[in-house]
């Protein structure tokens, strides 16, 4: 009885922990993604938008570096924040927005970048589905500074 009462706890300190990261996304607009080519890292600031399950999207061409890197390896970065000390790290797996998931992805990114409704409609526009494997938040105003470091079943929210 007692560990499934410590087994309740850690879940529910998990959830606080994602459901603290997961705010502090939707406070912001813009991150910086790192794809890779071969073995040479590539950096982009992009807009992004999220939804409650943890994915994050962000909108490019599809001839664009990050698009191609990430067609043949999947693999991928992002740092949000730095605003007052603190910032998201992200790690996970991305891949192309289905097509039957494109409008609604479009939509949502479109209400929380306003400026990226120029590329609605465009053909050589694309979504990616960016899938976490981990995440840190780090607080650096804090004292001591406040680290939180989550992973997900991230083949779970494929």
């Amino acid at each position: 009885m007692l560990a499934g009462r410590k087994q309740n706890f850690k879940q529910k300190f998990m959830n606080q922990n994602k459901q603290k990261i997961l705010d502090f996304i939707k406070e912001h607009k813009l991150a910086v993604v790192s794809s890779v080519k071969e073995d040479q890292p590539q950096a982009a600031v992009v807009g992004f938008s999220e939804n409650d399950q943890f994915q994050l999207f962000i909108g490019t061409d599809k001839t664009s570096r990050k698009a191609r890197n990430i067609s043949t390896n999947p693999n991928i970065a992002l740092v949000i924040g730095w605003d007052h000390g603190a910032t998201v790290q992200i790690e996970g797996v991305a891949k192309e927005v289905d097509i039957k998931d494109r409008k609604e992805v479009e939509q949502n990114h479109i209400a929380k970048n306003p400026m990226s409704v120029k590329y609605a409609g465009d053909t050589n526009q694309t979504y990616i589905a960016i899938t976490p494997k981990w995440a840190r938040y780090t607080d650096l105003k804090k004292d001591p500074n406040e680290i939180i470091e989550v992973t997900f079943d991230y083949k779970a929210l494929l």
